[in-house]
Formats: C-alpha cells, structure tokens, sequence
C-alpha cells in the first residue's frame, strides 16, 4: 500500500477496521528539505475530458522540456489519450533528446529501462504515481499534466462513490495520487526535483480539501510563477 496516508480516519475504514477498535496515529518530522522539492504552481489551462484547453496545456509542457533542456524529465499524463497527445507535441517540438511512454501495462516496465539509460529523456507516464522510484538524476523535474481524479467510468469507482463517505474516498484517492506523483524524484533529504503542476483544476481541489493536505507538502507549493513563461 502507499506510505501516503491522507486521511487515517478513512483508511481505517477502507481497512474494514470496526469503529469500537482503538487505534492512534504517529506522526514524524519531515526531513526533506522545501527549498529540495519545489511545486510550482502554473495554471495554463483547465484539463478535462473534453476541454479546448488542451493546446495550451501541450504548449506548456513543451516549454517546460525547453527550460530544462539536460535534464530527465517524468510527465504524468494520467490517461493514455492524453500521454499518446503529449508526445506527439514533444516530438513536433525537434528537441535532441528521446520521449518515450507506453500504451499498456506491459510496455511500462520496457519504457522505463529504456528511459534510465538516456541522460535528458522524457518518460510521459499515464500510471506511474507509485511503484517506481526515480532518485538522483532519473528525475530532476516532474510534471503533472492533469489533477488526478479517479476516473468515473470505471465500474467499481462508480460503486465506491454511491456508499457511506464516497466522496470522501475519492477526494483522499485524488489527494494521495498528487502528493505521490510530486513526490516521485526527491527520494532522499540530498536528492531534488523541480516539479510543474499545470492544471488549473488544482486550486478547486485544495480549496474543497486543504485539510487532506500535508503541511510539509503545502509548504512547498509556489503559486506566484510567472505562467506567461510557459
């Protein structure tokens, strides 16, 4: 499971642990230094199924790779649709540097060998928010291309939402995903990764669960980066 708790109130339920049962919660400092894992807050355009927005997002994300022209770079793309169109802009781009992704669960393995081997690639990721650890050099920026919201049209997230705490499950699933995905290549309190969040969907997420947040995560998010740059 993720190390990432969120809500222990909630995982305590999703555990099945019966309400009568006594548990407590530890919590430890974290030893990460901020000014190692900056989240930068660029919101060029609101990501969504059927969002006319996409152009821009693809532009940013682009613009990005061309700020960070020697460096390893991780996308969460979140979908396959939206992975397969950020590589196509990244290649329109003529950068010297290889883009990879994937387009099943057994082509991610490959792509990520493939991509450790190359100095500044660019691994467009749809499901790697856990599971995969990218230390040192194997990420020196990330990017989060879209919130990521549990999608609706799969069955048993439908189901889960209709009983008692629904909501509550799929904003602590949605939180937990973002704080894992930032969390991808600062892998140690030496180790450091700039990471762009891009959606403009993000502050509605905060604002209806800042509560869900870690401190230590919120103390790292800059909301005052110039987004004309990108």
């Amino acid at each position: 499971m993720s190390g990432t708790v969120i809500s222990p109130t909630q995982m305590m339920r999703d555990l099945g642990v019966p309400d009568d049962v006594s548990w407590r919660v530890v919590s430890v400092p974290m030893t990460f230094p901020v000014e190692n894992r900056p989240i930068i807050f660029a919101p060029v355009a609101k990501v969504t199924a059927n969002s006319d927005e996409i152009p821009k997002l693809l532009t940013a994300v682009k613009n990005v790779a061309l700020l960070h022209p020697n460096e390893r770079i991780l996308v969460h793309a979140v979908s396959y649709k939206l992975a397969g169109q950020i590589v196509e802009a990244l290649k329109t781009a003529k950068m010297d540097r290889l883009v990879l992704s994937y387009t099943n669960a057994h082509e991610r393995g490959p792509a990520f060998a493939k991509y450790r081997t190359y100095d500044n690639a660019i691994l467009v990721a749809p499901s790697m928010t856990r599971g995969y650890d990218f230390p040192g050099d194997l990420a020196r920026v990330v990017v989060v291309a879209k919130i990521p919201y549990p999608y609706l049209g799969d069955k048993q997230v439908s189901a889960r939402l209709g009983v008692d705490n629904g909501q509550t499950w799929y904003n602590m699933q949605t939180v937990r995903t973002l704080v894992q995905m930032t969390g991808r290549g600062v892998r140690s309190a030496e180790d450091w990764c700039t990471t762009y969040i891009l959606d403009a969907e993000f502050p509605r997420l905060l604002r209806r669960n800042e509560s869900m947040f870690p401190r230590w995560w919120l103390d790292a998010v800059d909301y005052t980066y110039p987004v004309r740059q990108l």
